[in-house]
């Protein structure tokens, strides 16, 4: 961008995608969800797309937990999936 066309545009802007995982009751997650639609969506700040509701767990894992994993995995000590971590 020279800076002939940055004197001519006030504002830059910037893309980036952001997602959040939240567990918990529906009824907390709808207000949560009212919330950051209030503060956020109303106000042209952020779009919001369709919330994703999944009972299935997710876990975030470090890395060393993530090794751990693998090599149970491998030595099929376990079933996977069957209460990890």
């Amino acid at each position: 961008m020279t800076n002939d066309t940055m004197k001519d545009s006030e504002f830059l802007a910037e893309l980036f995608n952001f997602s959040c995982v939240l567990r918990g009751k529906v009824q907390y997650l709808e207000q949560i969800k009212e919330h950051i639609i209030t503060q956020y969506v109303d106000k042209g700040r952020i779009t919001l797309a369709k919330p994703m509701y999944n009972k299935r767990a997710l876990y975030i894992l470090t890395e060393p937990q993530w090794k751990e994993y693998q090599k149970l995995k491998e030595k099929r000590t376990y079933k996977v999936g069957g209460g990890w971590p």
